[in-house]
């Protein structure tokens, strides 16, 4: 991972960091999020056995559990960015892939697991004492890749386990928070909601978003939204905002074509209040297959276009600003596969420049 700084008008890079224990397709950086001076990096392919939190510098060696994933903390700390945590699941196994899907909220981290095949369907919520040490044997089970997401929770600069996150109707290759790629999760604040796209696999049910809810340090389930159009990739991307929701779907219409389904809450009703579609021409567009929504800004890339859309909210709706597109892109740049917002910046990456 490659960190830059911006000092005045000029950028600069202030740190390059690896794993400790890096190893071959661990896929380190595969997803990251930033918050403050907080980056939390996640790598599904980490291979280690350990089933505890490491708070500080050191990491395993050990390579006996494959692809059951990882999650690594780094803090700016006098003008350095060191290591603040290394995270392993308690109940860690081969194949968890725990770390697909990172975010970080202030002090709040959550973390996807894809592969977690416990057989709960519920949600676990532990005491700080509790999470510093909880039982993996009590979260074992054979409901292979019905998926799991972990909430962790940083006191001073310690980190434990808050919540342990199943799907209420949580079954066998579920997969929660499967999406193809990143953005299968998303947090704001107290609430976090995860993507399951559970149609694009034969016998596993609808494309489903659910949206959890933490009152005070308790969590539960506040909503599932089922998607439209079975068969369809409707939820590949979530991002939350205050009250509000968007859902990527880059496959909705055909193979080239997409929309952006943005739902509001009201007290704890989730329901659908807009539609975005791009008319623009292009082909394979995929629209929606990355998205970023911070404050009142949405930004939605498309592929065919190569070409990321500026929305602003204006409290009732979504309202298109602009289209970004840059003068030297060709059409495997990749221009808008990754962007953010921070305040009136926008920072867009471009994948495959040349």
């Amino acid at each position: 991972v490659y960190l830059f700084e911006r000092d005045n008008d000029l950028w600069k890079q202030v740190a390059f960091i690896k794993a400790s224990n890096a190893d071959l397709h661990d896929q380190f950086g595969m997803d990251l999020s930033l918050y403050g001076y907080t980056l939390v990096v996640g790598v599904k392919g980490e291979d280690s056995n350990q089933n505890t939190i490491t708070n500080g510098t050191n990491t395993s060696q050990d390579n006996s559990a494959n692809t059951s994933g990882a999650v690594y903390v780094y803090v700016k700390s006098n003008n350095k960015w060191i290591q603040q945590a290394y995270i392993k699941p308690f109940n860690n196994h081969s194949f968890l892939s725990f770390g697909k899907d990172v975010d970080i909220y202030e002090d709040t981290i959550a973390v996807s697991a894809v592969g977690d095949k416990s057989s709960l369907d519920n949600i676990t919520n532990f005491s700080e004492t509790e999470g510093r040490n909880p039982y993996p044997e009590s979260f074992n089970g054979n409901v292979d890749n019905s998926g799991a997401v972990y909430v962790y929770k940083r006191t001073h600069t310690s980190w434990h386990i808050e919540a342990y996150i199943k799907a209420s109707d949580s079954i066998r290759d579920n997969k929660l928070g499967r999406t193809d790629c990143c953005g299968g999760l998303s947090l704001y604040k107290d609430t976090l909601a995860v993507s399951n796209l559970g149609a694009l696999y034969p016998n596993t049910g609808d494309n489903t978003v659910y949206i959890f809810q933490r009152n005070g340090t308790i969590w539960t389930e506040e909503a599932k939204i089922v998607g439209y159009n079975k068969g369809t990739s409707w939820g590949e991307y979530v991002e939350l905002g205050n009250n509000v929701l968007a859902i990527g779907t880059p496959r909705e219409i055909n193979a080239s074509d997409g929309k952006i389904y943005i739902y509001r809450r009201s007290g704890t009703a989730w329901s659908l209040s807009q539609t975005i579609q791009i008319n623009d021409p292009g082909d394979f567009k995929l629209t929606g297959y990355r998205m970023r929504l911070k404050e009142n800004l949405l930004l939605i890339y498309s592929l065919g276009r190569n070409s990321v859309y500026v929305f602003k909210n204006n409290g009732t709706s979504f309202i298109k600003v602009t289209e970004i597109k840059n003068d030297n892109s060709e059409s495997d740049d990749g221009f808008g596969n990754g962007s953010d917002i921070d305040g009136d910046n926008i920072i867009i990456g471009a994948t495959g420049d040349d």
